[in-house]
């Protein structure tokens, strides 16, 4: 049974897996099938597309929630995933400080090497996509925090990189890098209206990653400079503590 012992973030995997199950929002693709690989929740803030065949393809239309857009930009290095292996993107209003997520949840667990690179952009709120997307809080016109988190064994790794763009190969212009080594969460600002990730892993036969969750927060209206700056600072801070502990409840373990 997963284990996660973290009091310093909200681990959504759970919510979102409820969410999904009970609103029917991943649907198995096979070869050949017509349907569209992203398959929204009906409350329309859950959307998720599943790495089969016919399934989570880089040409599919990019998936709108309330005033954000995803695209896949490159699944090449993704490994041998199956049916159950599913790509996340969700708005929980719920967690206030960091209410977008894009999650990989591995079904079962892997213990292979991978990556998968995605843009996400703040478009603004698209009511022909949802009626209700004005309406929903803690919009704004910039990115303010990144967050990755992550269950995994321990020798696995996760990294983040994000930046400002993407050259086919590599993120350009990087704002931060994240790591997960012996900690469970790591955190990094961010700015303007675009953000190019990459995600890698790394884990090896009889260590295993169950899941890789990237949480996305933005300035909620126009702030002044210095509450900008503040934000920043209170995010820096936190990811030189989270690195600096070496407490066991920090790691992540399977039982």
């Amino acid at each position: 049974m997963l284990k996660i012992n973290q009091h310093t973030t909200t681990f959504s995997k759970a919510l979102l897996t409820a969410g999904l199950l009970g609103g029917a929002a991943v649907a198995t693709l096979g070869a050949g099938s017509a349907q569209a690989a992203w398959s929204p929740n009906t409350d329309g803030i859950i959307t998720s597309c599943v790495f089969a065949p016919g399934g989570c393809t880089i040409n599919d239309p990019s998936p709108v929630i309330v005033d954000k857009k995803l695209t896949l930009l490159d699944i090449s290095n993704v490994g041998p995933l199956g049916v159950a292996d599913t790509f996340t993107f969700a708005y929980q209003q719920t967690d206030m400080n960091y209410p977008w997520h894009v999650d990989l949840d591995f079904n079962p667990s892997v213990s292979t090497n991978g990556s998968i690179v995605y843009k996400i952009d703040i478009v603004g709120c698209l009511t022909s996509t949802d009626p209700n997307a004005c309406s929903y809080p803690y919009q704004g016109p910039i990115f303010k925090g990144v967050e990755l988190v992550s269950a995994r064994d321990g020798g696995a790794t996760v990294q983040k990189i994000y930046g400002t763009g993407w050259d086919g190969t590599n993120i350009t212009g990087v704002i931060d890098i994240l790591n997960l080594t012996n900690n469970v969460m790591d955190s990094g600002p961010a700015s303007g209206t675009t953000l190019y990730v990459k995600d890698i892993w790394t884990a090896s036969p009889g260590v295993t990653i169950d899941n890789i969750n990237n949480n996305f927060a933005q300035v909620p209206g126009p702030l002044p400079i210095l509450g900008i700056g503040a934000a920043f600072g209170f995010s820096r801070k936190l990811r030189k503590r989270i690195k600096g502990s070496g407490t066991a409840e920090m790691m992540t373990t399977f039982s």
